[in-house]
């Protein structure tokens, strides 16, 4: 084998290992209606609504668009081989299809970045071990691995850092004409535009092209890209943009999550407390900060012959100090752990860029950088390989319980009219998750409850956080549903005693006057799960 054909190998290797590993983790997460609705089943029927020319759509929060349109584009294509049916009813008979088959597209297209990344990596700088060490950017930390099993926007941030990392090099390399500059100002705008519409955490990457692009006429016509393509990726919004506005307004202006809250930029004891948590969860990338700083200081005001100072060099290490620095400071104010997911990503490209201005300063170091990248590519594998596999088996041991209780739960449940009272994430019942997704669908719910309630009649929702019954959207009160001598089946996620007598308390409170009495059919209690049948009776 020669030396093209080896290397070309080895860029393989880590972006095959990522989607085999982004497949064992779809695998062992199971059935997302049992666990994980939102925001997946937020995101599938917003993706159906789309896919059935509706461009109106209603779930536009993060704007999250971009994946909207891609399971849009994976229902239409699946629906060309299932012909007979609306897209909507197939979408509601079969939505793990759905949804497990855009997972799917999205780590096949985040593992042919990985590999595209490196092969660019390697022909700009004919450096093996770089351009392979470069590919182990999502295999830094679980958070990276985790979201290979998820429908959320970080599903897609994978692909959008190998891009941005791809354009960067792109910008590091080679004589620059005025054609170059103009060029990588459109570039960046328009991949600007993309990251935003996929997700407002990645507000930060603007600093990457206003910092390294050469002139004021470069960064107005980057600005003037950037917003041109985020309205042309978040299209949706601008049938909402008073909703957006103000939703993204309420953010900044108020101290909670999503605009909730006392008014004011930000609570200082949750935001240090928050802050305090994101360092403490990102130990990686925050070591690699400090040592980018320190890189940059030392790159500075190090007196030395022969050091040939590169301008853009030290304009990307600022703008990558900036970024991840913002990151942290907007997710210290709107908190949570997976919001870092962007930064993290960034955790090996920003150790390279340390690295390679400590090697010009210090060559010696330079002359053992191929060593150090072998070593701390080993590291990182040394670290991640034994937290993914504690975390596969946890979740397979999760998936094995929910599965067999919910093989339970499908063999005793009836024909009979159904109430479920869920867990908010999801429960046994896919009927709460394809009611989850009608909620999300704005002034198109009522139109998709009507195919549901075709499939699934006669289901009942109780919500246990607002004490309400639902039926669709619309909210319902017993008396509204219940029919004197029918017995209903009664199923409670997260079941207790208490919650049990509050909803049965709640039914014979009709103003008819009917009563039922809860006979149980069976509890489970590794799942915490159980169903009655709710019998006529006399009180």
């Amino acid at each position: 084998m020669d030396k093209k054909t080896l290397n070309a190998w080895w860029l393989v290797v880590f972006p095959a290992l990522l989607f085999l590993t982004g497949m064992l983790y779809l695998y062992t997460t199971g059935d997302f209606f049992l666990k994980s609705v939102d925001p997946e089943y937020a995101y599938l029927f917003n993706g159906a609504v789309l896919a059935d020319h509706k461009p109106d759509i209603f779930y536009v929060d993060h704007p999250g668009t971009p994946l909207i349109v891609l399971i849009a584009a994976v229902i239409r294509t699946i629906h060309v081989f299932t012909p007979g049916q609306d897209i909507l009813t197939e979408v509601i008979k079969n939505p793990e299809l759905y949804i497990k088959a855009t997972i799917f597209i999205i780590n096949l297209l985040g593992a042919i970045l990985l590999f595209l990344l490196g092969l660019f990596t390697f022909k700009k700088t004919k450096n093996i071990s770089l351009a392979v060490f470069l590919q182990l950017i999502p295999f830094v930390q679980t958070l990276g691995l985790e979201t290979l099993a998820r429908l959320t926007p970080e599903s897609l941030m994978l692909t959008l850092i190998c891009l941005w990392i791809i354009l960067v090099i792109s910008m590091n390399s080679g004589k620059k004409s005025r054609f170059s500059w103009i060029w990588y100002g459109l570039a960046s705008g328009i991949l600007t535009g993309l990251c935003v519409a996929v997700k407002l955490t990645l507000i930060p990457f603007i600093v990457i092209p206003l910092i390294i692009l050469s002139g004021w006429k470069d960064r107005l016509l980057f600005a003037f890209t950037s917003v041109i393509f985020f309205f042309m990726f978040a299209f949706p919004i601008l049938y909402k943009y008073e909703e957006f506005y103000y939703w993204v307004k309420n953010i900044v202006t108020h101290t909670g999550i999503y605009g909730s809250g006392d008014r004011g930029v930000v609570h200082w004891n949750e935001f240090f407390a928050h802050l305090k948590l994101q360092l403490a969860n990102s130990p990686y990338l925050l070591v690699s900060l400090i040592i980018l700083i320190v890189s940059l200081i030392l790159y500075l005001f190090v007196r030395k012959e022969g050091i040939r100072r590169e301008p853009l060099k030290i304009k990307l290490a600022i703008a990558a100090i900036l970024v991840v620095i913002f990151n942290y400071l907007i997710t210290a104010k709107h908190f949570a752990f997976h919001y870092m997911l962007p930064s993290i990503l960034l955790t090996v490209p920003v150790i390279i860029l340390a690295g390679s201005m400590l090697g010009q300063i210090f060559p010696p170091l330079y002359q053992r950088l191929k060593m150090g990248i072998i070593i701390l590519g080993i590291l990182i594998l040394v670290n991640i390989i034994p937290r993914s596999y504690r975390q596969l088996s946890l979740r397979e041991d999760r998936r094995k319980i929910l599965k067999e209780s919910w093989w339970m739960y499908k063999e005793h449940r009836s024909q009979r009219p159904m109430i479920i009272c869920p867990s908010y994430y999801g429960c046994f019942a896919v009927e709460y998750a394809l009611t989850f997704g009608i909620h999300m669908s704005g002034k198109y719910g009522p139109y998709i409850f009507e195919k549901m309630n075709r499939i699934y009649p006669s289901t009942y929702l109780y919500f246990p956080w607002g004490k309400v019954f639902y039926a669709g959207r619309n909210e319902i009160s017993p008396s509204a549903f219940l029919r004197e001598g029918t017995s209903y089946m009664l199923y409670i996620a997260e079941y207790s005693k208490e919650k049990l007598d509050e909803i049965t308390g709640l039914i014979n409170q009709n103003e008819k006057g009917m009563h039922w009495i809860a006979v149980k059919v069976y509890q489970i209690e590794s799942s915490n799960e159980a169903l009655f049948q709710l019998q006529p009776g006399t009180e």
